[in-house]
């Protein structure tokens, strides 16, 4: 029953969303998390509350040759978000988490978890500028998120890697540039991700600055933009031979209605047992591995001008990781193709092609693990 309902609803959401216009978005300039606009004089408390909540639905089939035919249908996440606006400049967001996952009789079973829970200060100091304490949105996996908009069909790379999670508990401060400039953050973090609890003394610092260098111009000029990442920080496990944990990130891009486009490399430092359950790495006590990754989206309707067009997306990606310098054939590589369709503000599907292939030694010397192949159709529900 559980496929079948998940089924019946992933196929009627276009017969829903065709009763309502399908309203083209403009993507905003990216920004992480940005503070939420001032809630209206409330009457009451319930004037001063904000509910949300969204969810990925998907069905796959699995095309390569050690899949068998293999297909499913599931809810990969389904988020609920509630707001609370004390005053027009402070607010506390609590965010539940809830995906797949198997308890110890193997049943299906859906856990829901804190994703977020902060009180953040807007226009502190400065009119754009925020303070956040609490379990809060990071620095690069939520800005990302915006800035591709198609979440729904995966993690971005540097997530889907295991190398940045989206939330830890700490502090962060962020906020926008004058004049449209660009957008910043800086987080103190635990380090070990919202998922898991501080283990020691160690904590993690991340910053991230986007800059958009043509904003003075306006038009498309002003879509242009440079990002830099950085996160520093030490493991507390015990038992290691090296602490070290770093990741730096460069980003150059564009983004406006018609057309989005990022690029980056990353460099990932890492304790070698930290990695090594993942990937296929070697000896040395630092590991370190690189990676680079692009995406695109068109918005066809937008490029074209066409009615018939309107709400379709083209939408590719291509992810590359070397977990290891200093080995040879570990690599990974991704590629997804497909065609988004936006029904409306609340609903998009996408429909898309996805391969990973992989380096000849990964899973160990001569092992040529088979490239996994599937199709995927997954919709996005929010409200």
């Amino acid at each position: 029953m559980k496929p079948l309902l998940s089924a019946s609803v992933l196929w009627l959401a276009p017969a829903l969303a065709l009763a309502q216009t399908a309203e083209p978005v403009s993507p905003p300039p990216a920004e992480s998390s940005p503070p939420a606009a001032s809630a209206p004089a409330a009457s009451s408390w319930t004037d001063k509350v904000k509910l949300s909540a969204k969810a990925y639905l998907r069905y796959s089939y699995e095309l390569g040759q050690e899949a068998k035919n293999s297909n499913q249908f599931t809810i990969d996440r389904i988020y609920l978000q509630s707001e609370y606006f004390a005053t027009d400049k402070v607010r506390f967001q609590l965010t539940l988490d809830s995906g797949v996952t198997r308890n110890a009789s193997g049943n299906q079973v859906f856990l829901a978890e804190t994703k977020s829970a902060f009180i953040e200060v807007k226009d502190l100091v400065a009119k754009g500028l925020y303070l956040r304490a609490g379990i809060l949105p990071l620095a690069w996996i939520p800005y990302e998120e915006d800035l591709w908009g198609y979440r729904v069909q995966g993690p971005l790379p540097m997530d889907r890697w295991g190398y940045i999670t989206s939330a830890d508990i700490g502090l962060a401060v962020g906020g926008s540039l004058p004049s449209k400039y660009g957008s910043f953050q800086v987080n103190l973090t635990d380090g070990e991700g919202f998922r898991f609890s501080e283990l020691g003394k160690r904590k993690e610092v991340q910053a991230r600055l986007t800059v958009n260098p043509l904003a003075s111009m306006g038009g498309l000029a002003s879509g242009v933009f440079v990002t830099g990442y950085g996160s520093f920080g030490e493991y507390d496990d015990t038992g290691l031979a090296a602490r070290a944990k770093s990741r730096v990130i460069g980003e150059v891009g564009f983004q406006s209605a018609p057309l989005t486009v990022a690029g980056a490399y990353a460099v990932a430092r890492d304790s070698q047992p930290k990695v090594k359950g993942r990937y296929t790495v070697g000896d040395e006590n630092l590991v370190t591995g690189h990676g680079l990754y692009g995406f695109a989206v068109v918005n066809v309707g937008e490029l074209s001008h066409a009615p018939v067009m309107e709400g379709v997306d083209v939408v590719a990606r291509y992810d590359h990781l070397e977990p290891d310098r200093v080995v040879e054939n570990d690599t990974l590589n991704l590629l997804i193709a497909g065609v988004g369709y936006r029904w409306n503000k609340n609903i998009r599907s996408i429909a898309d092609y996805e391969t990973v292939s992989y380096g000849a030694d990964v899973g160990g010397v001569g092992t040529h693990k088979p490239a996994e192949k599937r199709l995927k159709l997954q919709t996005e529900f929010k409200f």
